[in-house]
């Protein structure tokens, strides 16, 4: 993570007399919550990533998935400095930081000194205290799932120390991971008359190894800060479906899908930052990145004596590589004012190739998909300019940005696009005294093109083919925000935020001649409100308890395009650890943390359940529903031996139910015959957890 652990650039820190409010171990100055280091003290803290978990009424954002800098900087800083990295989460920096190295950590609700809020109501800001000594992080975690052999492990070590005037921070990554996908599905035909039944059994591995290196001077009145990761993966999936038609005298089949993926990745990074006179700073960043990722995979299918009816093969390569240049400058002569002005370009490449054949025994044929060696270039321009006018208990945070891209797409059909967008934001906010906050935010968005919409792939397990678009445009909404915020004491916080959003060329499904493709569908809305909570529980008789809540409900509306109909935004299948299950477009998700700690034993213990709305996945010629029970985790931990953290987890106690109902029709969806209906059941299993981490 592209961060500068050097503090003496924190200087402009006010001191402890311009602060307006104090508590034990809380302080509180215009915008800024200041949590010291003795706040936290009673959750026996292992890391800085442990202080921030328990931050009261703050949920951390997840980033790294956006091309760019400026749009996937997230909201958590390092001494008032923002990532630049893509690889080295936010997470697994704070977890290499000791904890006794954290002087305090700000929480941030509007602009104060040279900190940029980047769009987001609030952050957190983790100031680590000055000469300190070497210090080597440490952890180890294993996971047992009795309803798989591997046991997925993980490893890392760091160290963190000053040489020759160089702050450095060094840390290796070691992965295994392992992952089951056992399935019982029912195929169903338009009378609902059971026609097959399916047990799925599937294996998924991973080892993934990264090592990366940060490093930060001052050169004179410059500071540079180095930034660089190199990273492999190996992996691959083994998947075996039994199939058996209900019909009399009818016996099993199988089709079995392995999947064996290689991936090399590096990146690297330079900043440099300068007050180029008393009120002019300079920040300019380059950052450069590329993966290549190979995967092999092949399915087989036998009749009931084994004998092989089909092999379907597919060899793919993906190279991806991006280059950003971005020059930002802040001027704070002018009274009452702070003006900045930002400049990036970019460039990215996604190069897709493919040969994919079928053999029925009389020979591997080459299979077509359109679409599939695909090249993407993208060139892309970002201007902002902004000013944050202080008004008394006021504040004005509003400016103006314009997006310039071209977009080239190079294979079975050449097209070029030009684009440009202009994106004006305001955010007025209220603070009249430290326990309450309230804003209004408007702001126009454009959303990011996935070069995956681009490129058209075969789906396997599903035997179907998702094809790809290069005419399709990026979404714009006008956000609209109206957000409240009250804090009771230390830990007390409630904050509410009421949303409207207008969307242009929403992208959705669209349907073509023979099947369909991501396209444009036009407009619609969505709208609702989110609620963070933190409450003590000392009322309850629960000594040290607290609970955490965090809770999202929306509708939405859109014309179908298949249908003519209005129906509700299509959702997002959450597939990677850095997607929220906050961004997704379904009814509802709420998560629930509770914790209580005794101090006096050095132990705490607590549970997490998250309840999720049924997915909706409306495609042109399927529907698919996906919904699961409650997930319910616990933990015990505690840091009595030796300073070392010991922690036991157990994942999903109740080994919860997904389901999922795949519903195919002969034509388009709802205005033509149900062809059959895919009904599936998966259990992930119950996961116990042991990681011991330390620091020395």
């Amino acid at each position: 993570m592209l961060i500068s652990f050097s503090n003496t650039s924190y200087s402009q820190t006010p001191p402890p007399s311009d602060q307006t409010g104090s508590m034990e171990g809380v302080m509180e100055e215009e915008n800024v919550v200041t949590y010291t280091a003795s706040f936290f003290n009673r959750f026996q803290p292992n890391s800085a990533l442990d202080m921030l978990e328990q931050l009261p009424g703050f949920l951390m954002s997840i980033s790294g998935e956006l091309r760019g800098y400026g749009s996937d900087t997230g909201n958590v800083l390092v001494n008032g400095r923002r990532p630049s990295s893509k690889r080295v989460t936010v997470p697994s920096l704070l977890d290499r930081i000791p904890a006794n190295q954290v002087e305090k950590i700000e929480l941030i609700r509007g602009p104060v000194r040279n900190i940029e809020m980047q769009g987001e109501p609030e952050v957190a800001n983790v100031v680590l205290k000055t000469d300190v000594p070497a210090a080597v992080r440490w952890a180890f975690s294993g996971y047992k799932n009795f309803d798989m052999e591997p046991v997925p492990i993980f490893t890392n070590i760091s160290i963190a120390d000053n040489w020759n005037g160089i702050d450095y921070n060094a840390g290796l990554d070691v992965f295994r991971v392992a992952e089951s996908d056992r399935n019982r599905e029912e195929i169903r035909d338009i009378n609902n008359a059971l026609t097959e039944k399916r047990l799925e059994d599937g294996n998924e591995r991973e080892f993934e190894a990264n090592f990366d290196l940060t490093a930060s001077k001052w050169v004179d009145e410059t500071l540079y800060t180095w930034a660089s990761q190199f990273g492999i993966q190996e992996g691959g999936e083994d998947f075996l479906s039994l199939r058996t038609p209900q019909i009399p005298g009818s016996r099993t089949r199988s089709e079995v899908l392995f999947t064996d993926t290689g991936e090399i990745q590096f990146e690297a990074g330079l900043i440099a930052e300068r007050n180029l006179s008393e009120f002019l700073k300079g920040t300019f960043l380059v950052f450069a990145t590329r993966e290549n990722e190979d995967e092999t995979a092949t399915e087989r299918s036998f009749d009931p004596d084994e004998n092989l009816t089909e092999e379907k093969m597919r060899v793919s390569n993906q190279i991806e590589k991006e280059g950003i240049l971005r020059t930002e400058f802040e001027y704070s002569a002018i009274d009452s004012h702070n003006l900045r002005f930002t400049l990036e370009a970019a460039y990215n490449e996604v190069a897709n190739k493919v040969d994919q054949t079928t053999d029925t025994g009389a020979g591997a044929v080459t299979v077509f998909v359109p679409g599939e060696n695909t090249t993407i270039k993208e060139t892309r321009g970002d201007f902002l300019i902004k000013d944050i006018w202080a008004l008394g208990d006021y504040e004005l945070d509003y400016g103006l940005g314009f997006e310039v891209s071209k977009l080239t797409t190079l294979g079975d059909q050449d097209t070029e696009q030009n684009l440009n967008f202009l994106k004006p934001h305001a955010e007025l906010s209220y603070t009249p005294d430290e326990s309450m906050r309230a804003r209004i935010r408007v702001a126009r968005e454009v959303a990011q093109l996935r070069f995956t919409d681009y490129i058209s792939f075969s789906l396997f397990s599903d035997d179907d083919v998702a094809l790809g678009n290069p005419n399709l445009r990026p979404e714009t909404t006008w956000k609209t925000e109206v957000g409240y915020e009250r804090r009771f004491g230390q830990e007390n916080v409630f904050k509410i935020t009421l949303f409207h959003h207008w969307i242009d060329d929403v992208q959705d499904l669209i349907p073509l001649a023979t099947a369909e493709a991501p396209g444009n569908i036009g407009d619609a809305r969505r709208w609702g409100l989110r609620f963070e909570g933190t409450a003590e529980l000392d009322w309850m008789g629960l000594h040290n308890g607290r609970l955490d809540i965090n809770l999202k409900w929306q509708d939405s509306t859109v014309v179908d395009p298949v249908t003519g109909l209005n129906r509700v935004l299509n959702a997002t299948i959450i597939t990677a650890s850095s997607q929220s299950i906050f961004d997704t477009d379904n009814e509802y998700v709420a998560v629930i943390d509770f914790r209580q700690d005794f101090e006096e034993i050095r132990v705490a213990w607590g549970w997490d359940m998250t309840l999720e709305a049924d997915l909706p996945v409306f495609k042109v010629d399927e529907l698919d529903l996906r919904d699961k029970d409650p997930l319910i985790n616990l933990f015990i931990e505690t840091t009595r031996w030796f300073g070392i953290k010991t922690r036991i987890d157990v994942h999903n106690v109740t080994n919860m139910t997904e389901r999922r109902t795949r519903s195919r029709f002969t034509g388009q969806r709802d205005i033509s015959l149900l062809d059959f209906r895919q009904l599936q059941h998966r259990k992930d299993g119950i996961e116990v957890g042991l990681t011991i981490s330390g620091s020395f």
